[in-house]
């Protein structure tokens, strides 16, 4: 995995699949993923909360930033920082996001439309049931499927700062691990919400893992991991 000059991970070259990690608070972290959606154009999930001009001049060697997407109603801290770097980029939500997103931006658009023209080799897939959405990112690399698993799946060494016994209560655990308040809190239909999780794993075991929240997981025994995670 390359990196470039100004710390994007270079997971797929070919789709320009990249992440670069940023704060959102003491002792807590994102993933934003950036991907080529079309000829030279690039999405950008989860955009990072502060824009910093040697990251956007990194992104130019891979295409041209059009499109920015919250992937849940929480993950939008980074839409106004960037689109006032680019300000032509058109802004994306999943459905039940959509109220969060556009008091920050009214002009943002269901996800569904972006969804609709992924390239071949690439998914973008709005979870179902959740309270305030959620997103995935799949995408088919030279090392096998890569999925960007948003909240679904955490993979934090430490909890966030000052408040670690709340999030071990509601199921939020340390290390690599499926994320139990989203099952528990944020989806309004559990049964439909693992049933959508087997399906996706039906499609294929994923060899790589990039969660919203702490380091890329690459292992040959994901698809059996997943499976006991996902039997609800």
């Amino acid at each position: 995995m390359s990196i470039t000059t100004h710390g994007w991970q270079v997971l797929d070259e070919g789709k320009a699949l990249l992440i670069r990690e940023y704060s959102i608070g003491p002792g807590n972290t994102s993933n934003c993923v950036v991907a080529r959606v079309g000829d030279g154009e690039l999405m950008v999930l989860s955009p990072t909360a502060k824009v910093d001009d040697g990251a956007l001049k990194d992104l130019e060697a891979f295409g041209t930033v059009t499109s920015l997407v919250a992937p849940n109603g929480f993950h939008r801290t980074g839409l106004r920082p960037w689109l006032d770097a680019l300000p032509h980029a058109a802004v994306y939500g999943p459905q039940a996001a959509l109220p969060r997103v556009r008091a920050m931006v009214p002009a943002a658009q269901d996800l569904q439309g972006l969804a609709d023209r992924m390239p071949e080799g690439l998914a973008l897939l709005p979870l179902p049931s959740m309270r305030v959405g959620g997103t995935w990112l799949v995408a088919e690399t030279d090392g096998g499927l890569t999925w960007c698993v948003g909240d679904t799946i955490t993979n934090q060494d430490e909890y966030l700062f000052g408040i670690g016994w709340m999030l071990k209560l509601v199921g939020i655990k340390r290390g690599f691990a499926m994320n139990g308040l989203q099952g528990l809190a944020m989806a309004r239909d559990k049964p439909a919400y693992f049933e959508w999780l087997r399906a996706r794993l039906s499609d294929g075991a994923p060899t790589t893992i990039v969660p919203a929240h702490g380091t890329v997981v690459e292992r040959a025994d994901l698809g059996e991991t997943l499976s006991r995670w996902f039997a609800g």
